[in-house]
């Protein structure tokens, strides 16, 4: 493959390094030869730990890597060298290429003791995340409907009624996660202000 440039220096500087690039100019193949390079300089693929987004992305970046050492070994004339190389491309399927949560589910897993968990643990799935959230909601509307029914009324009012409360709710702390876009000045004061509110965006 020809590379550009930037793309050579990604793939051989050494140290710490930050790639920037749109989508579909090539991180991916960069990212592959970049660890492929450092298992061919004597770093094992059981000493590093490949991060992406989604399962798929990870199962692909690991038939990559597979592939490029099993040619390189095959290229490679050194006998010991080849028999390190083709071991590593054996090592690639237990490697930690995953994503973030497979990563800490199998550290936690491996340290639950340590953790305080329990050893039978999981990640919890989206549909279970979202009922659960759904449950935590309810028991707090009906306290504050017991505790504070004034308010409750009010806020339940100004996001559009009880029947649309709970996907509201929902969708305002989704979007206040990360508290990027700075979105709840679109709320009045006197809202943003009550101690429901806060509840909301502060759970915890």
């Amino acid at each position: 493959m020809n590379w550009t440039t930037e793309q050579q220096k990604a793939i051989e500087l050494k140290g710490n390094l930050l790639v920037s690039a749109a989508a579909g100019s090539g991180k991916t193949a960069v990212l592959t030869e970049r660890i492929v390079t450092l298992v061919s300089r004597g770093t094992s693929i059981e000493n590093m730990l490949v991060v992406t987004f989604t399962s798929a992305a990870a199962e692909e970046m690991r038939r990559r890597i597979e592939k490029r050492l099993l040619v390189i070994a095959s290229q490679t004339e050194e006998p010991i060298e080849r028999e390190r190389l083709y071991s590593e491309a054996a090592k690639v399927a237990s490697a930690n290429i995953s994503t973030m949560h497979s990563f800490c589910s199998k550290l936690l897993k491996k340290h639950f003791c340590e953790a305080g968990l329990s050893p039978d643990f999981g990640v919890i799935t989206g549909s279970n995340c979202t009922m659960m959230k759904l449950t935590a909601l309810d028991e707090l509307t009906e306290q504050y409907i017991a505790n504070r029914p004034e308010d409750m009324y009010k806020l339940q009012r100004a996001l559009g009624g009880a029947k649309f409360f709970p996907e509201a709710v929902t969708t305002i702390w989704n979007l206040d996660r990360t508290r990027r876009c700075g979105w709840t000045v679109h709320f009045p004061n006197t809202l943003r202000r009550s101690r429901i509110f806060q509840v909301i965006l502060n759970p915890c």
